[in-house]
């Protein structure tokens, strides 16, 4: 049995799209994830010290210039613990800089910054003593 003309040309027009398609979807971007190390700090709390750690991912994408930096403070469960959180970035290639800084209790947060393309060390420290002295990584844009 032969295929009529109407169906032929639905075939063939069918193809044509799917091709279409497919050669203009986009490409998925790159994504990467950078695990920066646990920072153990102090914080304080109405009644004196606590402490707790600081666990951080660094992301970036091939198709942008921004870093996101996704966060977790943990202080125990202890309600009311505080520390400032201090995210450095420097642009080893262009030599621009910058901070973020943000006031965390036990939670999830996020920040991010457009350091520009190249290669950008990133440091994360509190303002109560911590422990180790920084938690750095690079990543390149």
């Amino acid at each position: 049995m032969r295929p009529d003309k109407t169906t032929a040309t639905a075939v063939t027009a069918t193809a044509v799209i799917c091709t279409a398609v497919l050669l203009n979807a986009a490409p998925a971007a790159a994504e990467t994830h950078t695990e920066m190390p646990t920072l153990y700090t102090l914080a304080t709390e109405a009644g004196g010290l606590c402490a707790g750690t600081i666990n951080a991912k660094i992301n970036t994408f091939a198709d942008s210039d921004q870093v996101s930096v996704g966060y977790q403070a943990n202080f125990g469960g202890v309600g009311g613990c505080a520390t400032t959180v201090v995210f450095t970035w420097h642009n080893v290639d262009t030599g621009t800089s910058g901070a973020v800084t943000n006031q965390v209790v036990s939670w999830s947060y996020s920040a991010s910054f457009r350091p520009g393309p190249g290669r950008i060390a990133i440091e994360m420290a509190t303002t109560t003593p911590h422990f180790p002295q920084q938690a750095r990584v690079e990543v390149y844009l």
